[in-house]
């Protein structure tokens, strides 16, 4: 469903950003945070025929919910998410995608039994305000044409002064351009519409760790990061420990390292960057 809204996530990113519940599955709520966290405006409603073809209509797959197999007491139930990516109102079909692979067209009411056993739970997306002008505007920066990127995101915060993937990115680039103020403001702005926003939170901390004075908001802004799932935690743990390090205290920066280092498959650079700064720490706490 990301994909489809422009959002080119990977299968295995998601993985590592959504718990499993304690039978292995996902829950519904963890799915709609999911999207949330990247940005997506996300409902899960008890659907009808009627609200799935406006879906589907609108360009926009949706997730139900089924109940396959009803035993007695709840342990026994077994559930299944699948997909509804096409409409065929002439036919009164829909396209289902079950995870195997194969999209399969059938009417509704086929699907009606285990529907309704999961309380007709609908989870729909919407893509976040000016999406394709925030990935131009991305391009640029990736590009390291930032002034124009500076612009770019200038006027679609005018427009859409609600979009908090603007904003951080305004953020970043600002920060980027070296104009600290600047950025300290467009994180705030993305902090004030979603206050657990953890790219937010985490570069909003190291921008204040650079600046040297406001350790301990600093502190609290990381750890707030650091409470989120998320594929960046070692990241935010590495913002974390540098902070803590900078305060002076040596033995918690050193276990945030740790725990940073201890992320199922980190990548290469990453754990790289976090062992030199753990030498790098231990030699500066050892004067």
């Amino acid at each position: 469903m990301l994909s489809a809204l422009g959002d080119a996530v990977t299968e295995e990113e998601l993985a590592a950003t959504i718990p499993r519940a304690s039978g292995g599955g996902v829950l519904s709520v963890d799915l709609l945070l999911a999207a949330r966290q990247r940005g997506f405006s996300a409902a899960l409603v008890a659907g009808d025929e009627d609200a799935l073809a406006h879906e589907i209509g609108e360009g926009r797959p949706a997730i139900l919910m089924l109940r396959l197999l009803d035993l007695p007491g709840h342990k026994g139930d077994v559930y299944h998410y699948v997909v509804v990516d096409g409409h065929d109102p002439g036919r009164a079909l829909f396209r289902v995608q079950f995870g195997d692979g194969r999209a399969r067209w059938t009417p509704l009411g086929r699907l009606e039994g285990a529907w309704k056993g999961a309380g007709h739970a609908l989870l729909t997306l919407r893509a976040p305000p000016a999406f394709a002008q925030v990935r131009s505007a991305l391009a640029l920066e990736q590009a390291g044409r930032l002034d124009e990127a500076a612009r770019e995101y200038a006027r679609i915060l005018e427009a859409h002064p609600e979009s908090l993937r603007a904003w951080v990115n305004l953020g970043n680039v600002e920060a980027a351009r070296h104009r600290p103020a600047e950025a300290e403001a467009a994180y705030r702005r993305a902090l004030g519409i979603a206050p657990d926003q953890p790219e937010a939170l985490n570069n909003l901390a190291w921008l204040l760790l650079e600046q040297g004075s406001r350790l301990e908001e600093a502190e609290a802004l990381a750890r707030a990061a650091a409470a989120q799932p998320g594929p960046d935690r070692p990241l935010v743990l590495d913002t974390l420990a540098r902070v803590l390090s900078a305060r002076g205290r040596c033995q918690e920066a050193e276990t945030t390292l740790a725990e940073a280092l201890a992320v199922a498959d980190l990548l290469p650079a990453s754990r790289s960057q976090l062992e030199q700064f753990r030498r790098d720490a231990a030699s500066g706490c050892a004067r």
